[in-house]
């Protein structure tokens, strides 16, 4: 009787632990840079940098974008969390992305407002660049 008791016990336990689990959101993976728009114009920033988006909880995780390295408009890494709009991230709580799916296209919005300082070292200035940034990425 004990035995039994203990099995159910454990069948319990075993039965109510969180599922850590999770189904990867669609804008996860590795993406490539394709365009950069500033106010409408388009920018010749960053050609083809790629960015990468991994998912570490079911509510978001971390990216990364190497070739951004010490600019102002996007940094090197960060972090992302879902949205409550289908296909949309949030990202370092300030740009807003949204998957296309059916073109398979990832775009993220950027306003950076005009109060910004520009940022120097003994030797480089890097400006702060305000304004409405798009920035258009495809799978790769």
């Amino acid at each position: 009787m004990l035995r039994f008791l203990f099995c159910i016990s454990f069948v319990i336990v075993l039965g109510c632990a969180d599922d850590d689990s999770f189904e990867n959101e669609p804008y996860t993976g590795e993406w490539r840079l394709e365009e950069i728009f500033l106010d409408g114009v388009q920018q010749p920033e960053w050609p083809y940098a790629v960015l990468n988006i991994d998912q570490l909880s079911a509510e978001g995780g971390v990216y990364n974008m190497p070739k951004t390295v010490y600019d102002s408009i996007w940094p090197e890494e960060g972090h992302w969390s879902k949205s409550r709009y289908k296909n949309h991230l949030l990202i370092d709580g300030d740009a807003v992305g949204e998957y296309d799916s059916e073109r398979n296209v990832l775009w993220v919005s950027k306003i950076i407002p005009g109060t910004g300082v520009d940022e120097c070292t003994d030797t480089i200035c890097l400006p702060i660049v305000t304004g409405e940034w798009l920035f258009g990425f495809t799978r790769k």
